[in-house]
């Protein structure tokens, strides 16, 4: 009997030094993790969850340990900053539990360590933006399948780092954006278009544009998807740039828009003028390739008024037809970097502003 109440009295000692030394140190015992629903009739379930509701936006008030299920379409899950923190399995944000999905939006949340960051199936209209999706599986998964495509989603401006896939989108899934996100240091791929057998529904239709892909194992892989538009991305450094299975792409908006920019590939203008193609197989080729990064991004601030405006035109108007060490020469009006203002230049200021007719006319009339 004395040797179970010292034992007892032992545990009990230990248990207060215990709790002394973690008020101490400021250290915080581990969350268990758990799952929050967003259900059908709009409830968090549980009541609990650190989820503010105020209509159809829901918008974290903490950090969350475990994964949130979504069980309604037409509504905001708004991160506000925190985390959705995970074990290293399950779904961190889950969008599968009911088919087609319309106008979701997920943003601003940092989601770590789950097997698939974001999912969404049969999913339409959705938008995920502004998030930081790192060391999971896949950072994000879109799938449809049978009759049930996924369409009309955009994923953009997020950063997706340090997972096994950046985005993943598979099966029939088809006419959705992937636009402005930073893609980077994935072990597998950074981006991946896969129908899942041929002849099943295809993946397609679908436009991958402004992304910079940077040190993936591959920048992006194409198994069986054809179809689909690649331009104005910045592909560095990736240990295999891209991947290709079966599939038949475009791979530049056309002149002068221009393609993608390629690490190590040398090429001259923004974009180069068709003569320096990057030939990714035999039936793949980017026709125009930039010779810098972010290329595409013009600076159309001609007379450097601090205004982006007609009178940007005028500028470039009074330049035009000029070259390298003519009279009229304008570096500025030089958008595209080929050493000669032209009607290309004017062009692209008129993509820039809606002024293409404007221009016509002008051009006409002097």
């Amino acid at each position: 009997m004395e040797l179970l109440k010292g034992i007892a009295s032992g545990a009990v000692l230990a248990l207060l030094l215990t709790g002394m030394l973690t008020l101490t140190l400021g250290f915080q015992p581990d969350r268990a993790p758990g799952t929050a629903c967003i259900r059908a009739n709009g409830s968090v379930d549980p009541a609990t969850a650190p989820i503010a509701r105020d209509g159809d936006v829901y918008t974290f008030t903490d950090d969350i340990y475990g994964s949130i299920v979504l069980l309604k379409g037409d509504v905001v899950v708004d991160g506000a900053d925190f985390v959705l923190q995970g074990t290293g399995s399950g779904t961190g944000i889950d969008g599968t539990a009911v088919s087609s999905y319309v106008n979701v939006t997920i943003k601003n949340t940092e989601i770590r360590e789950f097997a698939v960051g974001i999912e969404l199936s049969s999913f339409n209209e959705g938008v995920i933006s502004g998030n930081t999706i790192t060391s999971n599986g896949d950072g994000i998964r879109v799938s449809g399948f049978g009759q049930f495509s996924s369409s009309n989603n955009i994923i953009s401006g997020n950063t997706i780092t340090n997972n096994e896939n950046g985005i993943i989108m598979e099966g029939y899934v088809v006419g959705n954006t992937i636009s402005g996100n930073t893609i980077a240091d994935n072990s597998n791929y950074g981006i991946a278009l896969i129908t899942w057998m041929p002849f099943h529904s295809p993946t397609e239709e679908n436009i991958v544009s402004g992304n910079t892909i940077t040190n993936n194992g591959n920048g992006i892989y194409l198994g069986e998807s054809s179809n689909n538009f690649i331009y104005h991305n910045n592909f560095v450094n990736n240990a295999e740039q891209v991947y290709i299975e079966n599939s038949i792409n475009v791979w530049d908006d056309g002149y002068p828009s221009g393609g993608n920019y390629w690490s190590g590939h040398v090429c001259t203008g923004n974009p180069s003028d068709g003569s320096q193609p990057y030939i990714l197989d035999e039936n793949n080729t980017d026709h125009y390739p930039f010779q810098d990064p972010d290329g595409w991004v013009i600076p159309v601030d001609v007379n450097v008024d601090g205004m982006a405006d007609v009178y940007d035109v005028v500028t470039a108007g009074e330049a035009l037809a000029s070259y390298l060490g003519h009279l009229r020469w304008s570096l500025a009006a030089d958008l595209n970097r080929d050493n000669t203002v032209d009607f290309i230049d004017l062009i692209l200021i008129a993509r820039n502003f809606g002024m293409l007719a404007l221009i016509i006319r002008w051009v006409c009339w002097r």
